[in-house]
């Protein structure tokens, strides 16, 4: 039991992280300035593409390649890498998803997990956030949350999707300047999130 609780806080804890390093780069996109193409003339609209990693087990579509970043994260749980693609759709919108592999099989029941969304959600929203929307979620029974929020004094809209799935955390992302916006390409890219068979997680 008490190995357990150990590795609930432990969890808690990474699931913190990731939530923050899965908002921090495209929320760093709208406080910055807007930057356009030659002659002032924004680039056209993408075409949204379908990308999967067989390596992390989920295939999307994204408006643009994404790129790839890897940060390091240590814990008591030792040395974990959380993997991020991200898209920008233009200057002022980007959509990216975070995938964080645990040290161990997740074994807590529900209410465990919803207490970590929580938190985790708390922090997203730090001291900045405002909270318009919540509701519970799950994919092919796994569980998660969507949640709707305002960052950056309501500068930023900012809809996440979080899963927990077996030994990883799956954390997608979408911001942009205006909630309407966001909110009908964020669809897009949320709904077309799936699971597949992965190469290092089986």
């Amino acid at each position: 039991m008490a190995r357990l609780r150990a590795r609930f806080w432990i969890l808690l804890a990474i699931l913190v992280m990731v939530f923050v390093s899965a908002s921090i780069r495209i929320l760093n996109r709208i406080a910055s300035p807007s930057v356009t193409t030659r002659a002032g003339v924004s680039r056209p609209p993408p075409n949204w593409r379908g990308f999967v990693s067989t390596e992390l087990g989920f295939s999307v579509l994204f408006p643009r390649k994404p790129k790839k970043s890897t940060e390091s994260i240590t814990n008591r749980a030792g040395l974990m890498l959380v993997r991020q693609h991200y898209s920008e759709l233009d200057q002022a919108h980007a959509y990216g998803i975070s995938v964080a592999d645990l040290p161990f099989t997740n074994t807590f029941s529900e209410e465990q997990i919803q207490i970590m969304l929580n938190a985790g959600r708390d922090e997203a929203l730090g001291t900045d956030g405002k909270l318009v929307a919540e509701r519970k979620i799950t994919l092919d029974s796994n569980l998660g949350r969507e949640f709707d929020m305002e960052k950056l004094g309501g500068q930023a809209f900012v809809k996440v999707r979080v899963y927990f799935i077996k030994n990883r955390i799956y954390t997608l992302t979408a911001v942009g300047p205006y909630r309407e916006r966001v909110s009908t390409n964020a669809f897009r890219f949320l709904d077309s999130f799936k699971l597949i068979e992965s190469s290092t997680n089986n």
